[in-house]
């Protein structure tokens, strides 16, 4: 993988890709692996995105592609969702060009490849998942993007997916999030849903469901 990335390696012939959301860094989700993968058997990257968003004093965050600020506190006063089921960032765009390269490369090193991420990482590895025939693919607290996309975009291996969300997010709509679930099977992917009580985020009880659907993945 050829952009800045934090990675560890494993012992197996398995490549998992964590994919960060908006405002964090490569390090975000980093300390999950040892988690998810007790016994360190997999390859794990976890990449930066490219767009920087600058923070009050030195901190700087990290994006896939940017968001509009005002529409984001605008929706969450009126307690309403904002749908990106219409909408194709060209920030978006570029970064799904990158990140399905580096995929491919990682497709020839590796004999299986899995992809996921949380809330906007999550929408991209949907997306890499739809484009590239990747052995499976972590939701946590997406959303539906550029839906016309995600539908045309069509490969005949059939992809397992788990997606979790929480009931009470006030940033990514839960009605959504069950949209972009009925469009991946609707595509052949093979979905486990995992809704929880709560926010925008990863609880316990998701890590642990989590751990259990990518056992098949990093036992040895």
């Amino acid at each position: 993988m050829k952009s800045e990335h934090r990675k560890f390696e494993g012992k197996s012939s398995t490549a998992i890709v964590f994919l960060h959301g908006y405002g964090a860094n490569m390090d975000d989700l980093a300390g999950l692996y040892d988690y998810l993968d007790p016994q360190q058997n997999c390859h794990w990257y976890f990449p930066n995105g490219p767009v920087k968003i600058p923070f009050a004093g030195m901190w700087e965050g990290r994006a896939w592609f940017p968001i509009d600020m005002q529409e984001l506190e605008a929706a969450m006063q009126e307690g309403r969702h904002r749908r990106f089921s219409d909408k194709a960032p060209l920030e978006f765009l570029r970064s799904l060009s990158v990140m399905e390269e580096e995929i491919k490369e990682l497709q020839k090193k590796f004999q299986k490849v899995i992809v996921g991420g949380f809330s906007q990482g999550a929408m991209m590895a949907t997306h890499l998942a739809s484009r590239l025939p990747v052995d499976a693919l972590v939701i946590l607290s997406g959303t539906l993007l550029d839906q016309a996309n995600l539908e045309q975009n069509y490969h005949t291996r059939p992809v397992p997916f788990f997606q979790s969300h929480g009931d009470q997010d006030q940033l990514l709509g839960l009605s959504e999030a069950k949209e972009l679930y009925s469009v991946l099977e609707k595509k052949g992917f093979q979905g486990l849903w995992a809704p929880f009580r709560g926010g925008h985020e990863i609880p316990p009880q998701i890590l642990k469901a989590l751990t259990a659907f990518l056992r098949p993945y990093t036992s040895p």
